[in-house]
């Protein structure tokens, strides 16, 4: 009980972690058509377009069937692709390429310097934030010893998020912690190793 208890005891005295963050890339997800028919809602998407899982594409009628077939978003993200051909009437041929959503989400691993840190949880909320005070929020999805998957919201320009991919990073497990003076910065060195 006592070992628990100072683990977790530990954990609570700690605000920050420090660990390389290795993002990837977000997902895209590409949309073709499955077979040949009509369009009849192209639903006025342009590029750059927020689109949410489950949002309605694209309508059209195959042909000769006549059946109905309807494009969903399989996952909340942006438009970073469209058919230029796509409008009412335009006769669209079996896998075509419609549309590429970008996602929100982002992946990463956060591999720490520390692992007297364990044990962490998931669904807890890591931030980072850089001198001019914008913060990320970084939901832990999985630890692992001496990682921690996590990810995060992100805009539609990931450039804006890449500068938190770097050795050293410091993250906070309040984000009041990161407002007062956290930053982007890598941490100090130990001058005692």
């Amino acid at each position: 009980m006592n070992i628990a208890y100072s683990l977790f005891a530990v954990l609570l005295s700690t605000e920050s972690v420090v660990g390389t963050l290795q993002l990837q890339e977000p997902a895209g997800e590409y949309y073709y058509s499955r077979d040949g028919g009509v369009v009849i809602n192209d639903y006025q998407l342009k590029l750059k377009d927020k689109v949410s899982k489950g949002q309605i594409l694209l309508t059209y009628v195959t042909q000769p069937d006549q059946i109905q077939r309807t494009i969903i978003a399989r996952d909340n993200g942006y438009i970073e692709y469209v058919n230029g051909k796509l409008s009412r009437g335009y006769e669209i041929t079996s896998d075509e390429m419609l549309y590429k959503v970008k996602s929100n989400r982002i992946f990463g691993w956060y591999y720490l310097k520390s692992s007297n840190l364990q044990p962490l949880d998931i669904n807890i909320k890591l931030w980072a934030c850089n001198q001019q005070g914008v913060k990320w929020a970084f939901d832990v999805d999985a630890v692992k010893p001496g990682k921690i998957l996590v990810s995060a919201l992100v805009p539609q320009n990931f450039n804006n998020v890449k500068v938190v991919d770097q050795q050293g990073l410091v993250m906070y497990f309040n984000e009041l912690d990161c407002t007062n003076g956290g930053s982007f910065t890598k941490a100090p060195q130990n001058t005692l190793d």
